[in-house]
């Protein structure tokens, strides 16, 4: 997870994991302090960065000695086979595979899938991101109140993460007021006034480098909660609850969407943009959607133990005052599921 919200930007790093296992890492300046401890890594390499600022022009010459040495490990370990599925490549790179006859095949498809199912180990460290998170938030929730800006609120929420070993933000998904509707929107300058609604959806990357992706929204300052803001709430914690009862092994992505409930037409035209997705390292496959995707963007698949999923809702009409958005994180379980987000209470004020 080295220095990963960097390396997503710039090209310094490769890894080669041969079918029979061997597993190569070009890093740099050949460092291997940060994969030692891993006994996955067979070898470290050095791997010139290709950068325009480092190489100027010259940007080719280090892609071609990589797609040689990836040439040499193919010949080595693989034989005749020249096929080579990548999951993200500059355009420079895929020049010089290409050159010395690597065929190169899409490898996103296969990456996701792989990580649909976690392992023990993955499990266990997104329990333990899910309970930092936890702490996180409510550490966030104690700074809220009337006179700070969204931006001061979400910066606790950073700190908090960051000082229990998480990484980054994804997003900056925090609003307050009438900037909750429509959602999407991200944290700003805004002050929030007394009894504003506030939501948020954390999109963080917690320790163990697990994604913690948890949506809550609450009732800021002193009084009551209006009618609206409670009917709201209700709404969408009674969308968030009744769908995720669906989420059972055996159950069919079909199955799921057919049964689940959809937004009144008061707020279908605002939905999510999916009534539940995969998380690990970060949002992953697979997304299950609203009857009314069916068309453009539908897949089928299988509910199975191990998988790790967020379902979630969003409830704000067209041209409505303020909305609310809430989302779980559950662990599908051999006999149903077990919600790993349930050490975040949702705002009693607002009928939970």
């Amino acid at each position: 997870n080295r220095q990963s919200s960097w390396t997503v930007q710039n090209p310094f790093r490769a890894c080669l994991l041969l079918a029979d296992g061997y597993l190569v890492l070009w890093e740099h300046e050949s460092l291997d302090m940060f994969s030692a401890f891993n006994p996955l890594v067979k070898e470290v390499r050095s791997h010139s960065m290709l950068f325009h600022r480092i190489t100027d022009t010259r940007v080719g010459d280090p892609a071609r000695q990589l797609a040689a040495e990836i040439s040499a490990l193919l010949h080595e370990h693989a034989g005749a086979n020249r096929r080579l599925a990548i999951d993200r490549i500059h355009l420079i790179r895929l020049r010089a595979l290409e050159e010395v006859g690597i065929i190169v095949e899409e490898g996103e498809d296969l990456a996701e899938e792989a990580r649909v199912i976690k392992g023990p180990d993955e499990i266990k460290a997104m329990k333990c991101a899910v309970h930092a998170g936890a702490q996180s938030i409510e550490l966030m929730k104690r700074s809220v109140e009337p006179g700070k800006t969204e931006n001061e609120v979400w910066a606790e929420l950073h700190h908090a993460n960051i000082s229990r070993g998480g990484g980054w933000m994804e997003t900056r998904l925090l609003n307050s007021g009438p900037r909750t509707n429509p959602w999407m929107q991200e944290c700003g300058p805004r002050i929030i006034q007394n009894k504003d609604m506030l939501a948020f959806d954390t999109d963080m990357i917690g320790c163990y480098g697990m994604c913690v992706d948890i949506s809550r929204t609450w009732f800021v300052g002193d009084g009551k909660p209006s009618d609206e803001q409670k009917r709201l709430h209700e709404l969408a914690l009674d969308h968030l609850n009744t769908n995720m009862e669906l989420f059972k092994p055996g159950a069919s992505f079909r199955e799921i969407t057919e049964k689940s409930q959809t937004p009144a037409d008061e707020f279908l035209s605002q939905r999510y943009f999916c009534l539940a997705h995969g998380i690990g390292c970060c949002t992953e496959s697979p997304t299950i959607k609203y009857k009314i995707d069916y068309e453009h963007s539908f897949y089928d698949g299988l509910i199975e133990p191990g998988m790790i999923l967020c379902v979630e809702a969003y409830f704000g009409a067209v041209g409505g005052k303020e909305g609310v958005k809430l989302e779980d994180t559950i662990l599908i379980t051999e006999n149903g599921y077990e919600n790993l987000s349930a050490g975040v209470p949702f705002d009693e004020r607002l009928g939970a």
